[in-house]
């Protein structure tokens, strides 16, 4: 069951680094009708909390964990009343939940979460909000209502006389409060209007009335009063309130019931929600204006109908249960699918009020259908979000895990090599496990794109250029049996993204392509500026308006359904036989056009081929000259001291090994702060800080880099990974004295990069 749309204008604000997960959550809530703000850091949460009713944290956040934000927005005077629920990744401690809700959290969630649990939570600690804001608006309400409203303890004496009691009888409040309330009936019926009026509240509850009443200047008019209990909070009965109209004028009581009926038959015509009123067997006895068309259809022809011919079987069964089965309970809420005059579908959220009978007529129903269609897909894409951003974070921990052991096993096996000889028939054996650990290392590396971990080189491009080298290639990919028709805007704006990468992903769709057109078939390549705007990103979340190049790479092919479409970019998720494909193609595709910060849609339908659209945000730079080419000098060593940092054995004991062999001085951390004391105690130079940039006990190599600079000033630095999180890092985007090497890396690599640098640094000093 899920609760109605607010209609209270809340603000909440959503926290979180991963912009999908934000930008889902946030679609989701808007729809709902909340006030959004976005933060993707701690540090933008703790300024915007003091504007909203409640936050939805990320536990893991890049510059402070969501923990530390709950604890100051409760510690805070400004914000202690904002509620706060957290949202926990699957690799989170578990005791983050418990330390989360003793720092003040609300709620606690561990991701994936089902938006309906989270919308459900929201609303809850919402509705205490509204609940108060309700109370404060109450006596306002009454003070200035237009009609009587008189409160009175179990005595009679009154303790609320508003303006609309003054108007009414003639008295002021300072005249009635305190007295009693029989001073405003005549004298002979007082004691048995009073006692009649009490009895009846106290047994019912509450009780209307219709009795002669006196103003001040002593003129009597006829009162309808609807008289409840009051209770304290034990629950027991406090005193009575009443809620008094003139009926006196006849005529103008007939005339007001006409204007008022009125105004309800506008609000029922007008209502953005569907209006359906049934009888005990479904027949239409009313339908609204918003319900038909939402139906697309007449109001004659609903008329005539029952609503059970709209509906498919869910539905059927739900509204048999809530019109036939339980006509007695007030309110029932249920989502099923309504049939469209055309015959397409739409999901409608549908609320159901029992009618009691009228005289001559039996029970029915009146229910209120809103069409939720667009809120599914918000969900649906909430949750692949989540799921896709679960399988990326397994996805870089494995790679990262695997890159570590390819380091040892290809550097061991280089290493291996150097000593063999080329007649050693052991040679052999090591060359193909050297090759098959590259083969592994390209496997980590798709994985790597997939999970957006990778490095990127970003630079500006012409697609169009980028097309016309891989030209010849993908001739030869696909064969003679298929043709290949590219269409090149030539006036197409730049783009800036990683070459290598973009030349991948489009090798990749191309063979994914030949191989769905196992007879033959056309493929067909286009470039061209794009401008979208809300109306064409269709309402689309994780898609932003603007300008882009748009690259289309179509077949006609076999097609996909609508199960394989939404699993394609999965990682290992492929339709191909064994040993054909290892299910990582599009899945780096994916990895690469996210990262980039580009958006990727497919098209697809069984038998009638598969169209895939890369967009990428246009740049007005231009292309920078190409740089003349270096030619790199054979590794050689040196005598310099090098401060190695690892937290793997086996990786750190090989590029220790292989520097020392190279004749440097090396010291060795197994963690930062190992690392820290050593570069400390150290009582000579070290000229080059090797470090890896993932760590244990919270101090990663950009923690370390920055400690050992503070000591050597002009060490040179060198980070390696087999992933990082660090975003600069992703982005490539590196200061003047640092570089990067990514796992896995061998032997002759390691020493050219390390002497590279160590020369770099040599040449800036002696100029």
């Amino acid at each position: 069951m899920v609760a109605m749309k607010s209609t209270v204008p809340f603000s909440i604000l959503c926290v979180d680094d991963n912009d999908d997960n934000r930008i889902s959550l946030a679609s989701i809530l808007r729809f709902e009708g909340y006030n959004v703000c976005e933060a993707s850091n701690g540090s933008d949460a703790l300024r915007l909390a003091r504007e909203v009713d409640l936050a939805v944290l990320d536990v893991r956040l890049p510059d402070v964990s969501g923990l530390h934000v709950c604890q100051q927005i409760k510690a805070n005077p400004a914000t202690d009343l904002v509620s706060v629920i957290l949202l926990s990744g699957i690799f989170t401690h578990s005791n983050n939940r418990a330390e989360g809700l003793e720092n003040g959290a609300d709620a606690y969630f561990v991701k994936p979460v089902e938006p309906r649990e989270l919308l459900g939570q929201i609303k809850a600690l919402l509705r205490i909000r509204q609940t108060e804001l309700v109370l404060q608006q109450h006596a306002r309400i009454i003070d200035h209502i237009h009609e009587a409203v008189i409160a009175f303890d179990l005595d009679g004496h009154v303790t609320r006389w508003n303006q609309g009691a003054e108007r009414l009888f003639g008295y002021s409040a300072r005249d009635m409060l305190g007295a009693h309330v029989g001073k405003l009936y005549p004298s002979e019926e007082r004691e048995r209007i009073l006692e009649q009026i009490f009895a009846e509240v106290r047994r019912r509850g509450a009780h209307e009335t219709e009795e002669r009443m006196r103003r001040r200047s002593g003129d009597e008019l006829i009162v309808h009063t609807a008289l409840s209990l009051l209770y304290d909070s034990r629950g027991e009965a406090a005193g009575i309130i009443g809620y008094s109209i003139d009926t006196t004028g006849r005529r103008r009581a007939e005339a007001a019931l006409k204007a008022s009926e009125e105004r309800y038959r506008q609000i029922v015509e007008t209502a953005a929600e569907g209006i359906w009123i049934v009888d005990s067997k479904c027949r239409t006895t009313f339908v609204n204006d918003r319900m038909v068309t939402m139906l697309g259809s007449t109001v004659a022809d609903v008329s005539q109908r029952c609503i059970l011919d709209f509906t498919d079987d869910e539905g059927k069964r739900c509204l048999q249960e809530l019109v036939l089965e339980h006509p007695a309970e007030s309110v029932q809420q249920h989502e099923f699918r309504f049939y469209r005059q055309d015959g397409s579908k739409f999901w409608a959220f549908a609320s159901t009020n029992a009618l009691r009978p009228e005289a001559g007529q039996d029970f029915g129903a009146l229910i209120m259908i809103t069409d939720i269609t667009e809120r599914k897909r918000l969900e649906e894409q909430f949750r692949q979000s989540q799921k896709m951003e679960a399988i990326g974070r397994l996805a870089g921990g494995i790679a990262h895990d695997f890159n570590n052991l390819l380091t040892v096993i290809n550097g061991c096996s280089e290493l291996v090599l150097q000593r063999l000889s080329r007649d050693d028939p052991t040679s052999e054996l090591v060359r193909q496990i050297r090759e098959a650990g590259d083969r592994a290392a390209a496997l980590t590396r798709q994985l790597l794109a997939f999970s957006r971990k990778t490095i990127l080189e970003a630079k500006i491009l012409d697609l169009n250029q980028v097309m016309s080298r891989l030209e010849s290639m993908l001739f030869r990919l696909i064969g003679e049996d298929i043709e290949l028709v590219a269409t090149l805007d030539p006036h197409l704006e730049k783009i800036k993204v990683d070459a290598g990468q973009l030349e991948q992903a489009v090798v990749n769709l191309i063979v994914n392509a030949r191989d769905a057109m196992p007879q033959g078939g056309r493929i067909s390549v286009e470039t061209r500026n794009v401008d979208l705007t809300d109306l064409d990103i269709d309402g689309d979340s994780d898609f932003k308006p603007g300008s882009y190049v748009l690259l289309t790479i179509a077949d006609n092919g076999v097609g996909m359904g609508e199960l394989t479409k939404a699993q394609v970019f999965e990682p290992f998720f492929t339709t191909k036989g064994p040993g054909k494909g290892t299910g990582l193609g599009l899945a780096m595709v994916y990895g690469f056009v996210k990262q980039s910060g580009g958006h990727i849609q497919v098209d697809s339908e069984l038998g009638k081929g598969t169209t895939f659209r890369l967009y990428f945000h246009k740049v007005a730079e231009p292309i920078p000259a190409r740089a003349t080419p270096t030619v790199l000098d054979p590794p050689k060593g040196g005598s310099e001291t090098i401060l190695v940092v690892e937290d793997e054995d086996r990786v750190r004991a090989l590029v220790c090994n292989v520097l020392k062999l190279s004749g440097y001085a090396v010291l060795s951390a197994g963690d930062g702060v190992e690392a820290l004391k050593i570069a400390e105690a150290h009582p000579g130079q070290i000229d080059l800080l090797l470090t890896d940039v993932v760590m244990p006990l919270g101090i990663g190599g950009r923690q370390v880099a920055e400690g050992v600079r503070k000591l050597y000033p002009q060490i040179a630095v060198l980070f390696m990974s087999g992933y990082t999180d660090d975003a600069v890092m992703r982005q490539g985007k590196f200061e003047a004295d640092t570089h990067f090497l990514q796992k896995p890396f061998g032997p002759s690599v390691l020493s050219q990069k390390i002497r590279e640098i160590l020369d770099s640094v040599r040449r800036g000093a002696s100029a």
